[in-house]
């Protein structure tokens, strides 16, 4: 008798292992990985407490909430991140846009995290008119934070010497060597030059000129390591899925002031 009830309970007993093992096999296969981010307000930066703020943070936070996909974003200069995901010690690098350089030591997915227009500050007044970055010649002094990237026509005059480009550690101080005329031109992206002006208090003194007719994409960039053990295009549809609902929308009104 005692033996019957044995085989009885079997089938109750591995199927209650089976139950155990699917859940278990759920909770450790929901995906976690690490971002490195340079100090770009709106989009991340340190905060008055000093822990990671913006709508990076949020939309991250946003993604746990809605998919279970866990993203640790931590801030730091954009050459240390760079180096950092080329070693594989951090997964990802944003707001990353592509250059062939990059594409040596990280992969890019097909679908971008934001998109966005390079643009030119100069001070009001200033006599000149910008149509092209070829037209600026090499006398104008150019202030841009250090190892940003521009767009390919901006990197390209930058690299064979057509353009005067002086690197920075931080966007406002640009702008600030700007306003006291100690450069001629301030290269920045829109969203990030709206938030530094009104920070500064400048916006009456700067005109901002766009230097692209379309935006460009920027992308979370991951590391070869990581791209190698997942679906980096199937991980970027599930993350700018949740783009479409209103908490979101919400995100990007708060941020990027845009209506």
């Amino acid at each position: 008798m005692r033996l019957s009830n044995t085989f009885l309970l079997l089938p109750l007993n591995i199927l209650l292992l089976v139950t155990c093992f699917k859940a278990h096999t759920a909770e450790s296969s929901v995906l976690s990985f690490t971002v490195a981010a340079p100090s770009s307000k709106p989009f991340v930066y340190i905060g008055k407490q000093g822990n990671p703020q913006g709508l990076f943070v949020d939309f991250f936070s946003l993604i746990k909430k809605q998919t279970g996909i866990n993203i640790t974003i931590n801030v730091m200069p954009w050459v240390r991140g760079m180096h950092e995901v080329k070693l594989g010690r951090y997964d990802a690098l944003i707001p990353t846009l592509y250059t062939k350089e990059r594409e040596e030591f990280i992969t890019y997915p097909d679908e971008s995290l934001i998109d966005f227009y390079t643009v030119l500050l100069k001070r009001k007044g200033d006599d000149f008119t910008l149509n092209s970055i070829a037209e600026i010649g090499a006398k104008r002094i150019i202030a841009k934070k250090r190892a940003m990237s521009m767009g390919k026509a901006f990197d390209e005059a930058e690299h064979t010497g057509k353009i005067n480009v002086l690197e920075v550690k931080e966007h406002e101080h640009a702008i600030q060597m700007l306003v006291l005329s100690r450069v001629d031109l301030v290269a920045c992206v829109e969203y990030v030059c709206d938030s530094s002006l009104a920070n500064l208090n400048v916006n009456d003194k700067v005109d901002v000129v766009k230097i692209s007719d379309n935006r460009l994409p920027a992308y979370i960039a991951f590391s070869k390591a990581f791209a190698n053990k997942h679906d980096i295009n199937k991980l970027m549809q599930k993350i700018n899925d949740v783009k479409n609902t209103s908490e979101y929308k919400t995100l990007v009104r708060k941020y990027l002031k845009t209506e």
